[in-house]
């Protein structure tokens, strides 16, 4: 691919679309016609909604570095002031977009000799709590309380939790001296933060969405606090950002782009981000900001993350992102590239995003806002809101405030687990079709290795992507477009009962969550889901662990697929549109010709 880059050449996204090549330069003469790239610059809302003039104000991200690279020096000489206090571990208290980037610097961007050791808790989870709290030094602890709105349940009940075992622990310092804000002006975190003392509360440019804060302070003070190059990685983006600015046939963020929502309205919507293990991290953050500004009004792109070794078993919709890191010398990474080849081969359009290092990654996150952009502009919706997302909040708000009366929750309709009662639910798909596994359990490797073989043996079997996200963690991921993407998801729910030995209470204020214990509130959170689902008439099935999950989920590794046979009519939910009939998605920006 010709053209000047970001970094020179090998840094060019190389398209490989065979047959679809057409659909790459019908894209680049919509967005030049459109002026799609100049009036983004120019934060015309009118590029993704005639009327709604509140997007103007969601586009803080479009020179947050420069406006950041100012506080370059600030947030090193503070973060170095907490080590020389004497903390050494940190604890990211936030979900979604709070916590997605500041786990991807934490893994990416950290220096043991000069940063903290960062931990991220984005959980409800018990026994995942209980797990972090064995591996801290209280008293060596900072904890980031990260949420944009100031009321995130999750967050808030995190912090609640450790800041009364701060006060517990004797010899303690002031427990506000622990804990360290960042949100938006005026938001009740604030408030809070004043009342109890926190050492520092950073309030963030309003303007910036939580998917899109990155390289706002919402990531870079947890990257100032691993000991990361704030100044580095800030750099990083003007040649992304610049490059982004170039007309649409030089201008690969706007053709990926368009691209993306192009194919994902011709039927190829399963965008398959394929990236070395080491480069994990960066495909959840991907992941969220796909599925998370794209899936609505009964549109989207579902984000499949892949390892690569399941390209056999790919489905014909899938559009395949090669993220492949380069070798001292400049080439690509050889294993990448012959994956890609592999993709290519089977006839899969490609997208292969070369990875120069840590340096770049700013740069990189940049150009997946961008993209992301005009693909909403591509999709005729709106890439910064989440409207679907409050519905599940809504109906586990619900369900909390009726155990506050009662003491208990209801029972769902949740079936025991077994491999009969994933075969009758796996019956219904079809192509087109995806599945998504929704785990409320606890993050930790016997629950990921289980749940990975199940996620590569329905894959390999039914032909069909697979996710899998943890719950409540993936509802400020992927959640919105399981509730409010285009109906070809089937939403496979696992849910357990947490012993009561095991559970561990939220210490309280006063408010509906007082009293109740982390197991409650997840399972509630679980609840409020599978209602909005419902309600959404998308297909679902809860399949109840029990209080020994991972026996349960092993017998689910039973399972074998059946042609026929279906017995959960009454539990399962039918879809709005049926895979394999025509959607009607009314007028749609750039919509290929089909």
């Amino acid at each position: 691919m010709d053209g000047a880059t970001p970094h020179g050449n090998r840094e060019r996204m190389n398209f490989r679309l065979g047959s679809l090549e057409p659909a790459l330069v019908e894209a680049e003469v919509h967005l030049q016609r459109e002026r799609i790239v100049s009036r983004i610059w120019a934060r015309d809302h009118t590029v993704w909604a005639d009327n709604d003039v509140e997007i103007a104000d969601r586009l803080g991200w479009l020179d947050i570095h420069r406006r950041m690279a100012t506080r370059t020096a600030e947030l090193t000489e503070w973060a170095q002031s907490l080590m020389d206090e004497g903390f050494r571990q940190a604890v990211l208290i936030g979900m979604g977009g709070s916590s997605l980037a500041p786990e991807m610097f934490g893994e990416l961007c950290s220096r043991s000799d000069r940063g903290l050791k960062l931990f991220i808790l984005d959980t409800t989870d018990p026994e995942q709590i209980a797990a972090l709290e064995k591996q801290l030094d209280l008293a060596a602890t900072l904890f980031v309380v990260a949420t944009k709105s100031g009321g995130t349940v999750e967050t808030l009940s995190g912090y609640r939790y450790f800041r009364a075992r701060l006060a517990e622990q004797e010899g303690s310092r002031s427990p506000g001296k622990h804990f360290v804000a960042i949100t938006d002006p005026g938001s009740s975190l604030v408030d809070l933060a004043a009342e109890a003392e926190f050492r520092q509360t950073f309030e963030n440019d309003p303007n910036i969405g939580g998917r899109y804060s990155a390289l706002s302070l919402f990531g870079l003070v947890p990257l100032a606090l691993v000991g990361g190059d704030v100044g580095r990685l800030l750099a990083g983006v003007s040649p992304f950002a610049q490059a982004a600015e170039r007309p649409a046939a030089d201008n690969d963020a706007a053709r990926f782009g368009m691209l993306m929502g192009r194919l994902a309205l011709a039927g190829r919507d399963k965008l398959t981000i394929l990236r070395p293990p080491a480069l994990a991290s960066l495909g959840g953050w991907i992941e969220q900001l796909i599925a998370e500004s794209l899936g609505k009004s009964g549109r989207g792109v579902v984000p499949v993350l892949s390892r690569g070794d399941d390209v056999a078993h790919f489905s014909d919709d899938r559009f395949c992102v090669v993220v492949t890191p380069c070798t001292q010398d400049g080439s690509l990474d050889p294993a990448m590239t012959s994956l890609a080849d592999r993709c290519a081969e089977a006839g899969h359009p490609v997208a292969v995003m070369p990875f120069t290092g840590p340096e770049a990654l700013g740069g990189h996150l940049f150009f997946w806002e961008f993209a992301t952009a005009v693909a909403g502009h591509a999709l005729d919706v709106h890439p910064f809101d989440q409207p679907d997302v409050e519905a599940a909040k809504v109906a586990a708000r619900a369900f909390v405030a009726a155990y506050e009366q009662t003491g208990t929750l209801p029972e769902g309709q949740a079936v025991a687990a077994s491999s009969q009662a994933l075969d009758d639910f796996l019956a219904l798909a079809s192509h087109g079709d995806y599945l998504a596994i929704q785990a409320y359990l606890p993050v930790n490797l016997g629950n990921w290795m289980v749940l990975d073989r199940l996620q590569q043996e329905i894959g390999r079997r039914l032909h069909i992507p697979v996710t899998v996200g943890f719950g409540p963690r993936f509802l400020h991921s992927t959640g919105q477009l399981h509730k409010g993407g285009t109906a070809n998801g089937l939403n496979l729910q696992l849910v357990r009962r947490v012993a009561p030995a095991a559970d561990v209470s939220i210490p309280g204020p006063g408010d509906a969550t007082d009293g109740m214990t982390f197991g409650t509130l997840q399972r509630a959170q679980a609840l409020g889901d599978a209602e909005a689902l419902r309600n959404g008439e998308r297909r679902l099935l809860t399949l109840e662990l029990g209080e020994d999950p991972v026996t349960a989920l092993a017998s689910l590794l039973s399972w074998s697929p059946k042609e026929h046979g279906n017995r959960l009519m009454g539990i399962v939910s039918r879809p709005a549109v049926r895979s394999g009939e025509k959607r009607q998605v009314g007028h749609v920006r750039g919509q290929l010709n089909t």
